[in-house]
């Protein structure tokens, strides 16, 4: 992550501390960062050196005004005033990363061969949150290569319970023992 976002996010997340409004502050930087993300117009806008800052402030304050607070909003135009808003959607994610520390929030993927049902997925959360912790937010991602079984990375850890990883395992051993 580069020096301006982490400084930026920092400072969102004093900010957002300072007014007892970290998750919500992370909420609405989720929420700007996933229209960001499927908007890219809105970004191009954003960068654009034919449109005025007068005329990015009003554009970000007529999509925003009513959906982030005054303090997030008085931030973008502050990117903008400095020339960074090119650095927006980093500053929201160091501050997101930031934020979720904080709040003891700890992302997890569940890759599997097949779609898991809600009911699944339910008991992985409750069963990760109850080892971690820590509250989950679970990404579900679909490997029809793993054959049956699911792995789950959380941060760096990764727990490999997939048919794949138990064939793999077993190849090695016959392997080993052929060498002998």
């Amino acid at each position: 992550m580069n020096e301006i976002a982490q400084r930026y996010g920092q400072a969102l997340f004093l900010i957002a501390q300072e007014e007892k409004q970290l998750a919500s502050y992370r909420q609405e930087a989720q929420n700007v960062l996933e229209t960001l993300n499927s908007h890219a117009e809105i970004e191009k806008i954003l960068k654009a050196v034919r449109i005025t800052k007068a005329q990015k402030k009003e554009f970000l304050a007529q999509l925003y005004l009513e959906h982030i607070s005054k303090s997030m909003l008085h931030l973008f135009f502050l990117l903008i005033d400095k020339n960074r808003i090119s650095y927006l959607k980093e500053i929201l994610q160091e501050f997101i990363t930031m934020s979720e520390e904080a709040l003891g929030i700890v992302r997890a993927k569940v890759t599997s061969a097949h779609t898991l049902d809600a009911s699944q997925l339910q008991r992985i959360q409750q069963a990760l949150e109850t080892k971690l912790a820590k509250t989950i937010l679970l990404e579900n991602a679909v490997d029809q290569s793993l054959i049956a079984g699911i792995k789950v990375q959380v941060d760096n850890q990764v727990s490999d319970l997939t048919m794949q990883k138990s064939i793999e395992r077993m190849r090695s051993k016959l392997m080993e023992g052929g060498a002998k």
